[in-house]
């Protein structure tokens, strides 16, 4: 993907933009919530089953933001829903990941990126440098991952858990501590080939969840 391509649609990117909107279950995509059955996941989507796991679910051709994604969805050992991940094609004129970061960041911001070599805590950039200083980094750090890494991440969360942790964190990991139960990361993943080639994908789960769920089997062993 050719390098204006990224410069213009880096500023897509939402630092920190607090917005308040109600939530009563902690939605991954679309009409799949976190701890939904596999059963009842089953009576949404057209899935197929991995016979060499049986905690995953496969979906091709499922649409989003109007392009073709296939799906990966992953369960507990209770077979509760516990990630929700959409992968395609990158296009060389980058629509789907301009469509992707525009979605997201109408209730999502940018906390925290990486490539193969190296990582940013986005989150205490903002708290303690500010947006534009932020932005720069930003810009400069997604030029040289398309230049010399294979892979990009750039995680995401939800902005109402950002409006009740802001003032009291002071880093992504400090963030997903103090966050709320039903805080909702998006995880953007960029990857490249030997080809040439790129997938774009994103990775949608509760974060704070999952950590909870860690800690309580970690309990259980003592």
């Amino acid at each position: 993907m050719k390098k204006r391509t990224l410069f213009l649609v880096i500023f897509l990117f939402s630092f920190i933009n607090i917005a308040v909107a109600s939530q009563q279950k902690i939605q991954l995509y679309k009409e799949l919530n976190y701890g939904m059955s596999k059963n009842d996941v089953l009576n949404k989507y057209q899935l197929e089953s991995n016979p060499q796991n049986n905690s995953e679910l496969y979906g091709y051709n499922q649409k989003f933001l109007d392009f073709e994604w296939d799906m990966l969805l992953t369960f507990d050992s209770d077979e509760k829903l516990e990630s929700v991940y959409l992968e395609t094609k990158f296009d060389e004129n980058a629509n789907k990941f301009t469509s992707l970061m525009s979605a997201l960041g109408k209730n999502f911001s940018a906390v925290y990126i990486a490539n193969d070599d190296k990582n940013i805590d986005l989150f205490y950039i903002v708290k303690t440098k500010g947006n534009i200083v932020c932005q720069k980094i930003v810009e400069d750090f997604m030029m040289e991952s398309f230049d010399s890494s294979s892979s990009l991440n750039i995680i995401n969360i939800n902005n109402e858990s950002l409006q009740q942790t802001l003032k009291t964190a002071n880093s992504y990991i400090d963030l997903l501590q103090k966050s709320p139960l039903n805080t909702r990361q998006a995880e953007i993943i960029i990857q490249s080939y030997e080809d040439g080639s790129f997938t774009l994908a994103v990775d949608f789960s509760a974060p704070k969840m999952l950590i909870q769920k860690m800690q309580n089997k970690t309990y259980e062993q003592f």
